[in-house]
């Protein structure tokens, strides 16, 4: 193909981008003024941006306006309309094939670092979800160094009550996204937003599992670090048994190893979140994702930052309301680096107040005084609950409970879940966060 055809194809193929999807066809028809080898040509890149989805010549397929929502393609920056800025919009993968693998069947959710998709294998026939990275942050080679390392960490983790990760691909187009297992079901939020609160028996048979998860990735050096009510779905396995799934390790790090160390030589080789960046959710982040120094003096998460997200899930659930109330960032790092919470059984009487207390040991400022596991915490939940002794008092052990274990067959639990709609699974992925200069500490976030 000649230079001219090439910029004249390249020419009406972006004119076109910039129209509606159902007039593309009659532009070009019109715009090559009969020429059949440049229809030819700008047709086959139009098939393949269609397929690409996003990032074909260095421009996305399509532009939403975060204004008045409106739909454009091609380089434009800015809305023509309402003048404000564009990005790239996920709903353009809809519909398209992703490697020649996945056909992506619908958009589930979106959020600071892309978006998932419910995706069906196109020879298998399997129904996945597919958890791209945004366009920008593929464009960046430290985002997605720690995006390979979170999906190698995420693959080689198998739990019953974890999603699990099938692959980590990168596409010729430059897209890089996981295939995930396909849940569908309720996830906790939406059971809180039906039912308003749960009781302190419910809690536990909830969290069990979670802590289960989290214990076992804790073990293998992975934190969760993005715990919350959206991550914790409650689905049904095969025999029509209720089960807990914990979702999204998309933002889940390797901590660094002593193998890194030694390899890297110096512990700033395995950190791939910047000086001063924080990632997750600020109503469940613990005080050291915030950046506030801890009296071991290790500038690292560990899994007891997942065991304060707990803390903040097991209140939430009882009592109906966050510990916390903030309105700004800073607001957010001041309540969960200093603030007094209201106990639990204070707020609500029908918590047992050896409930409350195991919840406020597990919101502790400083991680030396929490609780050591998550299911050391979900243990003395339950002996709470029971009115037996437990870890608080050091006068027996963690009651084994079923509640502890996989599947949740409460009957009184399972009414209530089985009263929210179940629906596909919608990520909420994690918020990135930079405090503002003049906040105090230093960040945490040096795992890996």
């Amino acid at each position: 193909m000649s230079s001219d055809l090439y910029d004249r194809a390249k020419a009406i193929f972006q004119q076109a981008m910039e129209r509606p999807a159902v007039e593309r066809a009659a532009f070009i028809a019109r715009a090559c003024g009969g020429d059949p080898q440049l229809e030819t040509e700008v047709r086959s890149w139009l098939g393949a941006s269609d397929q690409a989805g996003s990032d074909f010549l260095g421009t996305p397929a399509a532009k939403v306006c975060l204004g008045c929502s409106t739909t454009f393609g091609g380089a434009t920056i800015f809305c023509p309309h309402c003048g404000q800025p564009l990005r790239d919009d996920p709903r353009s993968l809809v519909g398209t094939r992703v490697d020649n693998l996945y056909e992506i069947e619908e958009l589930l959710g979106q959020g600071g670092m892309g978006a998932v998709y419910r995706a069906r294998h196109t020879l298998l026939g399997d129904r996945v979800a597919i958890k791209t990275l945004k366009r920008e942050l593929s464009e960046s080679p430290t985002f997605v160094k720690r995006f390979q390392r979170e999906g190698r960490a995420a693959r080689a983790f198998r739990h019953p009550n974890a999603v699990t990760v099938h692959d980590l691909r990168a596409t010729a187009a430059g897209l890089v996204y996981m295939v995930l297992e396909y849940v569908e079901g309720a996830d906790l939020r939406k059971v809180l937003s039906a039912q308003g609160r749960l009781s302190p028996v419910e809690a536990v048979e909830l969290l069990g599992p979670v802590a289960g998860v989290l214990d076992a990735a804790h073990e293998r050096g992975v934190v969760h670090r993005d715990m919350k009510p959206e991550n914790v779905m409650v689905t049904t396995d095969r025999d029509g048994r209720r089960l807990v799934k914990v979702l999204d390790l998309g933002i889940a790090k390797l901590r660094p190893s002593i193998e890194d160390l030694e390899r890297d030589g110096t512990e700033s080789g395995t950190v791939l979140t910047a000086i001063g960046q924080v990632l997750g959710t600020p109503h469940y982040m613990s005080p050291e994702q915030w950046g506030e120094r801890q009296r071991d003096g290790a500038p690292e998460i560990d899994g007891r930052a997942d065991v304060y997200s707990l803390g903040v899930m097991a209140y939430e659930i009882v009592v109906g309301t966050w510990p916390y109330k903030a309105a700004t960032f800073e607001d957010f790092r001041q309540a969960h680096a200093a603030s007094e919470i209201p106990l639990a059984h204070e707020r609500r009487p029908e918590v047992p107040e050896r409930f409350g207390l195991a919840i406020a040991r597990a919101l502790a400022k400083d991680r030396a005084d929490r609780w050591p596991a998550a299911g050391t915490f979900v243990a003395e939940l339950s002996a709470a609950v029971a009115g037996g002794r437990g870890v608080a008092t050091g006068q027996s052990g963690p009651l084994e409970t079923s509640a502890v274990g996989s599947y949740v067959e409460t009957s009184v639990l399972a009414a209530k879940v089985a009263a929210v709609a179940p629906e596909p699974v919608v990520e909420a992925p994690p918020v990135a966060i930079v405090p503002p200069p003049a906040m105090s500490g230093s960040a945490a976030e040096n795992s890996a």
